[in-house]
């Protein structure tokens, strides 16, 4: 939370909403006069808008790349870390077996972004 703040603004994946509304009540009701705010939204689509300059005070991604680009541009501070491992789970077509085969496996990363940038 920024200094002299009561709010924080989390960016999240969509596929974490469910969880992470669960981490902003509990974290609400543990700090007394805090204010979670979310911007849930596919990880492209959050990270285009701190690339545009949306303030978020943390960035929870569903990939690498986006988080990796933001990273190289200035646009977050630290080390992300993974705090999740998300597998993708089917059951293919036989038309679609190829697509499954190229189906990789995905890491959910978390940092704050740098606050000089957006």
């Amino acid at each position: 939370m920024a200094a002299g703040s009561d709010s924080i603004s989390v960016f999240a994946a969509a596929s974490l909403t469910d969880t992470f509304k669960a981490l902003g009540s509990s974290f609400e009701r543990d700090h007394a006069g805090a204010t979670v705010r979310f911007n849930f939204a596919g990880t492209p689509t959050l990270a285009t808008q701190i690339g545009q300059g949306a303030h978020a005070d943390v960035f929870a991604s569903a990939d690498t790349e986006n988080m990796d680009r933001l990273k190289a541009d200035g646009f977050v501070i630290g080390e992300p870390k993974v705090f999740a491992h998300n597998k993708l789970r089917s059951s293919p077509t036989t038309s679609s077996r190829s697509s499954w085969r190229r189906a990789t496996r995905r890491r959910s990363r978390l940092w704050p972004t740098s606050p000089g940038r957006a």
